[in-house]
């Protein structure tokens, strides 16, 4: 069986300098719950939108019960977010958003 390994990142772009890390951390994960959560319901259209990179993909598992464990703002002003999620009835796996 061939192992499909999700990797990707999600810059996110600050609209103004005067936001707190805090708040880009906390808007950089509600950007990567919609984004995986427009994947389990099939929405692709809207996937792209949210992260265009997403279209050369190719093939890729659906995340499910994906939940955010951790997030850090970077010395190079990215934000990383830490999740797991799981693929079918198999253990969690993990996965790192930047």
């Amino acid at each position: 069986m061939k192992t499909i390994v999700i990797a990707f990142s999600i810059i996110l772009l600050a609209s103004t300098s005067c936001k707190s890390d805090e708040t880009k951390i906390k808007e950089a994960n509600e950007l990567t719950n919609k984004f995986v959560n427009e994947i389990l319901l099939e929405n692709y259209d809207a996937a792209y939108k949210i992260y265009p990179g997403f279209r050369k993909m190719g093939q890729f598992w659906i995340p499910r019960e994906f939940k955010i464990s951790s997030s850090s703002m970077e010395t190079d002003g990215k934000i990383s977010i830490y999740c797991s999620y799981s693929r079918g009835n198999k253990n969690s796996n993990q996965l790192k958003f930047i």
